[in-house]
């Protein structure tokens, strides 16, 4: 995995993480590893939960306008070994992105899936309101994005320098973004 390739999924999952958080939810974990990125985070309302789902994407145009932090280069076998903090429950709802989209796990659906699920559930006989849902849902999870994309940088550089988050982790990271943007605002 390159650079570029590792930071992306670390601000694709941070942008998962902050949106459970901020939209009344919980992550308790998230990690980067050799070829893929996981968030756990709770389940949210439909609608919630189906912009957190588009926050991950909506959040890579960040990995072009942010460098990464600069840290010492893991090797393959550490990306492929990290593991999630001990107080990571791993029941919670996944969130995933993949660097090589044919290592997709079994069980495991992309983001975009389950956007397409929400865009089409419920008008099954009318397409032309997925377009229109679609749509909306891009805008809302692009303009989420924008209004928090402090909050996103900053997990992602903790996230891209230690490969693995605990919910604790995150949440300190968010009070003092937080709290700064407060003081400024």
């Amino acid at each position: 995995m390159t650079t570029n390739e590792r930071w992306r999924l670390a601000v694709h999952e941070s942008a998962h993480a902050v949106a459970a958080v901020l939209l009344g939810g919980k992550c308790t974990g998230v990690l980067v590893k050799q070829s893929c990125g996981v968030a756990f985070v709770s389940q949210l309302c439909v609608d919630r939960d189906a912009l957190c789902y588009a926050a991950g994407p909506a959040a890579e145009s960040l990995a072009t306008e942010f460098d990464p932090p600069s840290e010492i280069e893991r090797t393959a076998d550490e990306l492929t070994n990290t593991q999630l903090p001990t107080s990571t429950d791993e029941h919670f709802r996944r969130h995933c992105a993949f660097a090589d989209f044919d290592e997709l796990p079994r069980g495991l659906q992309q983001d975009c899936q389950h956007v397409a699920r929400w865009c089409v559930t419920g008008h099954e006989e009318n397409p032309h309101i997925w377009a229109n849902r679609y749509f909306y849902l891009q805008r809302r999870a692009t303009d989420f994005v924008e209004q928090n994309k402090e909050a996103i940088i900053a997990v992602a550089e903790s996230l891209y320098r230690q490969t693995a988050l605990s919910g604790d982790e995150i949440s300190k990271i968010l009070t003092e973004v937080l709290h700064d943007v407060a003081l400024l605002g």
